[in-house]
Formats: C-alpha cells, structure tokens, sequence
C-alpha cells in the first residue's frame, strides 16, 4: 500500500517542475518590465498578470508575456490532463474552466461584506436562470455558495461543485432547472473581484497542488475515491471470512478487524496526498489556533535548521559513494562545467533543486506545509512570514543546490547503469522494470550524451514521453529519499491536527529512520559506512558552529560530538512529551510564575521569554538578540 501510495504521490510531485518553469518565465518578465521602467512592485504584477488570464485586457508586453508563460506552461497542460482522465468534460470552453479552477477567495472579504457577496451572486443567479425558476428565492443560494466557500481550508470551491446541488433541501420544492440545474459557479471574475485573491504565484501553486494527486489517482486507479480497489479488497476479506466463520468465528471476527484496518488505511493514504485526511473543519478556532502555534514555532525553532543540514551531503556519498559524487558532481559544479548545468537542468523539469522559487523542504519538516491561508488578518500575516522564512533561514537556497548536487550524481549513476544493460533491485524500487529499463537505454543512447564524466538525458527530446515521466518519478523519488522528504512512511496520527501539533517537527525523525538508517542497514555497503562517517563527521561541524553562534562552549564529551547529529533535540521534558506548542506554554509558564512569587526575574526567565519570539534562533541575529536579552 505504501508503496503504491509513493507511486502515485512521486507522479504528482514532478508536476511540480510545470510550477517551476511557468514561474521562472514569470520573473524574467517582472525583470524586464521593472528594466524598462516599471515602477510596481512583485506582488501587484503578480495581480496584474492573474487579471490578465481572466480577461485580456491590458497593452504591457511584460504582463502579456508572464500571463502567456502560465497559461502554456502550467494551466493549458494540467487542464488537458483532467479532461484526458475525465475530471473535467471534454467539450468544457477553455476560459471558463481555467478561470474557475483559478479562484481562490478571500474568505475575510466575503465574511465583512457578506451581504454585498449574496446580493451581487444571487443576482447574477437570477439573470442566469432566466426564468426557468420564477418563484425562485435565490439569496438562500447565494448563501450556501458563501458557506461553501468559506467552509474550506483554502478557499476555492470544488472543481465538481453544482451551484444547484443543496437547492432544494428543507425548502419543500423541486430541485433547479433549466440553465442552474447541475451547473458550476462560473460566476464572470469582474463581477466578484473584490472577494478573491488575485496573487498569480499564490493561484498558480494552488491550481496544482489541488488537482495533481487527482489526476494520477485517476490514471492509476479510474476515480480519486478508489472505489473498484476498495470493493476489490473488501470481496477479498470477505471470502476469508466466510471461511472461517464455518469452523472458528473467533478467528472469523480477527479477520473482520483486520479488513476494517486495511480499508481505513488505504482511505487514510488516499486521503494524506490529496491533503484532506482528518475532515477537520477549517473554521474551529482550536484548529486555527493549532495552525498559527504551529506557524509560529516554525518561526521561532528552526532557525538553524541549514546549519544542522550540512551532513546532507553525506547522504549522497552514501546512496551514490565517495568516487562517483567528487567525480559526477562536486568536480563538475567547482569548475562550473556546462554539463553539470545542463544535468541540473533535467532535474529541475521535474521539480528537483526549484527550491529557491517554490520552497517546500523546512516547511515539511516543521509540518506546516499546506497551501491554506487563515481566514484573519493576523493568522494571513502568521502564514505568509512562514511561507517566506526557507527563504530568511537560507533553507530554500541550500536545498536547492544540495538536491541538483544529487540530481547530477544520481542520473549518472543511474544512465551509467541503464546504458551498460544492468538492471537491479534499486531500479525496480524507483519504478523501473526490466523492460522499461531497456526502454530508457534506448532513449539515452540516442538522445543522450556523457560529457565531463556527466550524463545528459535530454528527455525534452525522447520519442516516448511516458518514459520520460518514468524517469523524471524515479530521479524524484531517489531525490526525496537521499535528501529526505517526509512522506507517508509517518504514522497516521501524526497527520491529524493534533498529531501535527504534539509531534511537530518529528516528521523527519521518522522518514530518516525509515530512508536512512534501514535501509543502509539492509544495505550493509560500503557507500552507506562510507556516508555513515561522513553524516558523523559534518555532523560535528554543524553543532560547532551552532555553539559559536549561540554563544556556547563546545563539550569535551567525544558523546555528545557522536549524537549531536540529530536535527532536532527539545529543550525541555514538558517539550519531549508534549510538543512544541503545549511544552514551551508550560515550561515559560511555569518559569515566569516561579520568578514572580519569588519578586524577581532571572536569566533563565528572560531566556524563556526570549523563545516565545519569532526569529530568536536565526543565524547569526540570535547573536544580536544575546546582547539584548
């Protein structure tokens, strides 16, 4: 099960790269338009061009251009997709569905103006209908659409949702006819612009992250709800169970559990990738105030996270060994040679190394890496300073070259394999079977070059396609397990919000248990001892300079330099047991209480104020922030 989960979760997450050209396009644009004169600033282009999608208005060459990047290298293809798998109808106009899939609203807008909302819906509503429903009411419609709206984590309708749908429930009448029955909200944007968001770069990472999972459900399975597989394992169970309940109906009743336990898992997993596992509702304040505590401890912890992510590099001595990542990688990028950009470049189509532009690795590891927004003014600004901060921390960046470090190294390694007609379970495990492995060699003999010790696939060029996305899923699949990614190797607790909360920044303890030390384990080569030492060594390196920078003396324990590998390390027990959030209010509570029944504030009490600040452990200013403390 987990293994088909990571199928098809690696199939949507090289959709990615489509995100990372249409926005590279974007900023060129932005580039010139600001050379030639322009005088607006990032995030009012970026409203310029999404109103350009919607309705072509404007004469600047720039925002023309950016809006033609989207449209060709995101939307355009992600649209043919969904009608390919029939998510969306195969004679749908182009503007409507590409505006409707577009929106995301401003929940806060429609609350504060919700009369102005029903009023202009429910008479666009009217005019729609056309008289087909004269005695129509349609304010209580207008309403439901509102509620509807504003009832999802991330503001945006579903892309099946039927205006007409919960019409007719408690009114006593018929359902809608006419032009309304069975018809999506394809409200005209100029009517409604005042209550969406209109960030392109904002729009342009939801659009993908809310239908690409759906669509490779769909490829893989017929339908995002897997129902012929679930019906499949269901039957499964169930002759078993008849089985034995003829002879042992104890035994009848473990199976029974058993089936429960396998349907709710896979419904789990499907669940988990599509981001809607736990149906919480995004609107109860115990879940926004576990999001924003969970914003704000990324904020305030992980500040140092680059420092402790140095040994990154030894993880690629231990997937690819110590001759191949100098000779394919670390040569190539310090003599700065065409081939190890063109190679990155590859990578880079399929979401690899785009970290500088999309972000996305300290996000997951922090678990808060949804795409939702909060609904107040505050929680909005809470969420966009931890969208930005992978940035503020050096993350972003250090991801980025670490992982196109890997992507040359790994495609090497792997064309080398291909070519020479060696085949292993290392393959099979990155979804590359025997005969799709000749497939490929074929491909990379023909379009393919090795230049500088560097393979070049130019999978742009391959005469097969599927096999290029079969390629690019296993680069991005070797990709998040040798620079870790959590995925669903995680319990399914940890998924819920108070999972996520209590267990904040455990996700990666997990996924790097599973990816590294078990693996290696099972291994037993000599790239993983050759990685084991060398994760020790720079390990080492990354608490000394964490010491410097918080101005600590380094231990004489040779112990504590061993163990000071791991990321992340509470600071308290109140924090090992119950999480960053429960375990800093308790632990500063408890200090500050104790220093005011005594009359006086200590060190150890400003300190423990000092934490509950955003940015209090970034690099270098925790030292500004010593002084002051």
């Amino acid at each position: 099960g987990t293994f088909v989960a990571d199928a098809v979760e690696t199939a949507a997450k090289i959709k990615d790269g489509r995100y990372y050209e249409a926005v590279s396009g974007h900023l060129e644009s932005f580039k010139a338009y600001r050379q030639d004169g322009g005088v607006l600033k990032r995030k009012q282009f970026n409203e310029l061009v999404a109103k350009e999608l919607r309705n072509p208005t404007t004469a600047d060459p720039h925002v023309k251009k950016s809006a033609n990047e989207w449209r060709s290298k995101l939307y355009d293809p992600l649209k043919k997709e969904m009608i390919e798998t029939d998510l969306l109808p195969k004679d749908i106009d182009v503007k409507t569905a590409a505006s409707y899939l577009n929106r995301v609203w401003n929940k806060e807008k429609i609350r504060s103006n919700l009369d102005g909302f029903v009023n202009v819906v429910s008479t666009w509503l009217k005019e729609a209908d056309g008289g087909k429903n004269p005695d129509m009411n349609f304010a209580p419609l207008a309403r439901e659409i509102s509620t509807r709206i504003t009832g999802t984590p991330d503001g945006r309708l579903p892309y099946d949702y039927k205006i007409a749908e919960n019409s007719s429930k408690g009114s006593g009448k018929a359902a809608l006819r006419g032009p309304l029955k069975a018809r999506s909200f394809n409200i005209p944007d100029s009517l409604i612009d005042d209550f969406l968001d209109n960030d392109i770069e904002l729009l342009g990472g939801r659009y993908l992250k809310s239908i690409a999972v759906d669509i490779e459900l769909v490829k893989r399975f017929d339908d995002v709800n897997m129902t012929k597989q679930i019906k499949e394992v269901s039957e499964a169970w169930d002759v078993k169970i008849q089985e034995a309940s003829k002879t042992d109906p104890k035994q009848a009743r473990k199976l029974a559990g058993k089936k429960d336990a396998d349907i709710k898992n896979i419904g789990a997993m499907r669940d988990r990738m599509r981001g809607t596992y736990g149906d919480v509702d995004p609107e109860n304040f115990w879940v926004r105030s576990g999001r924003v505590s969970r914003d704000l401890n990324y904020l305030r912890f992980m500040g140092g996270v680059t420092a402790s992510s140095i040994p990154d590099i030894a993880r690629i001595i231990m997937s690819n060994g110590v001759v191949k990542t100098f000779k394919a990688g670390l040569i190539p990028l310090i003599k700065n040679n065409k081939s190890f950009k063109l190679s990155a470049a590859e990578g880079k189509k399929y979401g690899i190394g785009t970290d500088i532009l999309m972000g996305g690795r300290s996000e997951v590891i922090a678990d808060v890496a949804d795409y939702s927004q909060g609904g107040t003014a505050f929680e909005r600004g809470v969420r966009s300073m931890a969208n930005s901060f992978g940035k503020i921390n050096l993350m972003d960046r250090w991801t980025a070259s670490v992982k196109q470090l890997h992507a040359v190294v790994a495609q090497t390694d792997m064309a080398d394999m291909i070519t020479k007609g060696k085949f292993d379970s290392r393959l099979q495990q990155l979804g590359i079977n025997e005969s799709v492995s000749k497939d490929i060699a074929k491909q990379l003999k023909k379009y393919g070059s090795k230049e500088d010790g560097v393979w070049i696939a130019r999978t742009r060029e391959w005469d097969d396609q599927s096999l290029a996305e079969i390629w690019g899923g296993a680069l991005r699949k070797e990709s998040d397990r040798v620079i870790v990614m959590p995925g669903q190797e995680k319990p399914l607790f940890m998924s819920t919000e108070l999972g996520k909360t209590i267990f904040q920044f455990r996700s990666f303890m997990f996924s790097a248990t599973q990816r590294m030390l078990i693996s290696g384990l099972q291994g037993q080569d000599q790239h993983f001892m050759q990685g084991f030492m060398g994760i020790t060594s720079l390990g080492m390196m990354a608490y000394a300079f964490k010491q410097w920078d918080a101005g600590r003396e380094l231990s004489d324990d040779p112990a504590v330099w061993v163990t000071e590998g791991i990321r992340f390390a509470s600071r308290s027990q109140a924090e090992a047991f119950l999480g960053p959030t429960f375990g800093s209010m308790l632990t500063t509570l408890l200090k500050v209480s104790g220093g005011a029944s005594d009359g006086e504030i200590g060190d150890n009490d400003v300190r423990a104020i000092r934490r509950l600040m955003p940015y209090q452990n970034l690099m270098i200013l925790r030292q500004a922030l010593d002084k002051v403390e």
